[in-house]
């Protein structure tokens, strides 16, 4: 059905303004001389107009948002509810309750205004789904969900606000303490450490267990060698994430233990994948290579 058109405040004061400018240029152009007399006129209109409409806002948010159940203008309103509500017409915002108006908008009044002015971002047809969509507003999150009714002249929507501050901290920390898996293997450990004397292989040794455990040191994972050459560390996703930004720079320090040996670190990664109940197949097989790009082979 076809809607009527909206006759807002914006559209009353736009059409003041034209017919006062209209007016202006007439006398203007028939009495030249009074234009500083014009000048203060239009800029006393331009006063007087903002005053009114300030007034105006604050009479109809008064008139309109009633603390009174029984006695508001809005009888049926859901000024009791405990959550944030807001009423549109269309795309202007025609009603709010309490709870909205403190938590939302910090006790100001924004009524008649545009809705994507008082609630950014806000889609209705997302927010009409089962799952509503997820705002970020007023220093929280909040999850919106809305109801419209078809009407003759423009629809009615009414759009209810639950918050999830508390509950998305929870959700994001669960997800960034989730356990991820890194398992170091010394390239070709026994020709490198094969022809060596036993106190140039302990200096080795000892070189890259003090990288790994600096790595791992600086969360709250922890380090275990299983074999020769062979070392496997338990750590959180938030380190994860850490290790991938830094660019794994634990390569080029073993690297550095002793330019004269060609000794070079592998780098195994496990993360974000299911148990299926056999062993070490929930281990991704992405390995990260030393002067090579990210490549694939079989965990052993």
């Amino acid at each position: 059905m076809k809607q009527k058109p909206r006759w807002t405040l914006e559209m009353l004061t736009a059409c003041l303004a034209i017919l006062c400018v209209l007016l202006m240029l007439v006398l203007l152009v028939q009495r030249p001389a009074i234009w500083p007399v014009l000048v203060v006129l239009a800029a006393a209109w331009c006063i007087g107009m903002g005053l009114f409409r300030y007034r105006l806002r604050s009479q109809l948010a008064r008139w309109v948002c009633g603390g009174d159940f029984t006695k508001s203008k809005t009888k049926f309103s859901l000024e009791p509810l405990s959550q944030p509500v807001v009423l549109l017409s269309g795309e202007t915002v025609l009603w709010y309750n309490d709870q909205f108006r403190q938590r939302m908008l910090g006790g100001q009044d924004l009524l008649v205004s545009r809705v994507q002015k008082v609630i950014p971002g806000l889609d209705l047809q997302q927010a009409r789904t089962q799952e509503g969509q997820q705002l970020t507003l007023a220093d929280g999150v909040w999850s919106a969900h809305s109801s419209t009714v078809p009407g003759d002249a423009e629809t009615m929507t009414l759009v209810v606000f639950n918050e999830e501050t508390a509950l998305r901290r929870v959700e994001a920390e669960y997800k960034a303490s989730r356990p991820g898996y890194l398992v170091f293997l010394v390239d070709g450990y026994d020709d490198v450490f094969s022809d060596m004397l036993d106190s140039e292989r302990a200096r080795l040794l000892e070189g890259i267990n003090r990288v790994l455990e600096e790595m791992i040191g600086r969360g709250t994972g922890f380090l275990r060698r299983v074999a020769s050459g062979r070392y496997i560390a338990v750590v959180e996703e938030r380190q994860l994430e850490q290790f991938a930004k830094r660019g794994y720079d634990v390569l080029d320090k073993i690297r550095a233990l002793d330019p004269s040996v060609n000794l070079s670190l592998s780098i195994g990664i496990g993360r974000g994948a299911k148990t299926c109940g056999r062993p070490r197949t929930w281990l991704c097989r992405h390995w990260i290579w030393p002067r090579a790009a990210a490549a694939t082979r079989p965990l052993r």
